[in-house]
């Protein structure tokens, strides 16, 4: 049997700030990134983990835009 999931007000609402918020965050890091000087100056573990959280929330967006 299949079941259709029935998105209420607030679910869409919830994933619609999620959404935003990533966009936010991914756009901050790019920035970031994009930016010599940080990327110079910054410790390297810093930077490493500054490019793992942009993939992974650049994934979880991705996800979050297909259902």
């Amino acid at each position: 049997l299949y079941y259709e999931k029935v998105i209420t007000e607030e679910e869409r609402l919830l994933k619609e700030k999620q959404i935003n918020t990533l966009k936010a965050n991914i756009e901050r890091r790019t920035k970031l990134l994009n930016n010599p000087g940080y990327v110079n100056k910054a410790p390297k573990e810093l930077v490493e983990s500054e490019k793992t959280k942009l993939a992974e929330e650049k994934d979880l967006l991705a996800s979050l835009m297909q259902e």
